[in-house]
C-alpha cells in the first residue's frame, strides 16, 4: 500500500497536446512529476471508462474540450515503484496523444499544471521529465505504440532497475 506522499490509483490516463510539430510540456506542481514537465491526466472517477476521464482531466486541468474519438493512445507505461519504507506498487498509465481540441490551453487556477510551453519534438527537455521519457516519448510522437516498463524509487526520483521498450502493433482495450 502506498505511503500517504505517494496515493496512486492502478490505472491512470496521460494526454499530450500536440499540434504543428510541437508538444505542450507544462511542469507539475505536485504529486507524481512534480517539479518536472508531463502531459495532462489523472484518474478515472467511479463509473468513468479511461477515455471519459481523459476528456475530463484535460478540461479541468488545460481548460479544452476534447472528443473521446480523437484522443490516440500511443504508450502503456507501466510503472512500479518503491516507496521510502520499501513497499512497492504498480500503476498502469495510459498515453494519449491529442491533435484537435477546442479552447487555449491555460494554467490550473490552483497551480497544479503551470509554466505551459510548447516544445519542438527535437527540442524538448528531456532532463526537466521523467527519466523514461527519454526512450519512449519520441516513439510515441513518431506514431508508434509502445509499451514501457520501469521501476523508480521513492518519489520517481531514481530508477531501480534498467526502462524497457517495447513496440507493439495495437493496443486492446
Amino acid at each position: 500500500m502506498p505511503t500517504a506522499d505517494e496515493p496512486t490509483p492502478k490505472e491512470a490516463n496521460l494526454i499530450y497536446l500536440v499540434k504543428d510539430g510541437k508538444v505542450l510540456l507544462p511542469k507539475k506542481t505536485r504529486k507524481i512529476g512534480k517539479g518536472r514537465r508531463n502531459g495532462y491526466g489523472g484518474k478515472p472517477e467511479e463509473g468513468e471508462t479511461m477515455l471519459g476521464s481523459a476528456v475530463r482531466e484535460l478540461f479541468e486541468e488545460a481548460g479544452v474540450k476534447a472528443n473521446e474519438k480523437d484522443l490516440i493512445k500511443v504508450a502503456e507505461l507501466r510503472f512500479k515503484n518503491t516507496t521510502s519504507d520499501a513497499v512497492d506498487w504498480e500503476i498502469v498509465v495510459h498515453t494519449y496523444l491529442l491533435h484537435e481540441w477546442e479552447g487555449e490551453p491555460r494554467e490550473t487556477e490552483d497551480g497544479a499544471m503551470s509554466d505551459l510551453q510548447w516544445f519542438a519534438f527535437d527540442e524538448i527537455p528531456y532532463d526537466d521529465m521523467m527519466e523514461a521519457d527519454r526512450l519512449w516519448l519520441p516513439k510515441a510522437l513518431e506514431g508508434k505504440k509502445v509499451v514501457v516498463h520501469t521501476h523508480y524509487g521513492p518519489h520517481q526520483k531514481e530508477l531501480l532497475a534498467p526502462i524497457e521498450v517495447e513496440e507493439v502493433i495495437a493496443f486492446t482495450e
